[in-house]
């Protein structure tokens, strides 16, 4: 992994601890497909409410991020 992805994820673990409630578990890796890189990372934890799922990549919604918001992020697909 390249050093901004290790960043990436370093944020990614570091927003879930504070605000995933009771989390027990947190994974992360790495795949190449089709000429992409593919980031996953994922928690087994008390998950994001349904009505909010929609705003958390709306710019300016939630708590303030370390990370800046680039082009069309994927969806959050979890399963609450």
């Amino acid at each position: 992994m390249d050093s901004l992805i290790c960043r990436v994820v370093f944020y990614l673990i570091d927003n879930a601890m504070p605000h995933g409630g009771a989390i027990t578990t947190i994974r992360s890796s790495d795949e190449e497909k089709n000429g992409s890189r593919i980031v996953v990372c994922e928690d087994v934890g008390d998950g994001v409410a349904v009505e909010e799922k929609e705003l958390l990549f709306d710019p300016g919604y939630g708590k303030v991020s370390q990370l800046p918001r680039r082009g069309n992020p994927e969806r959050e697909r979890g399963s609450r």
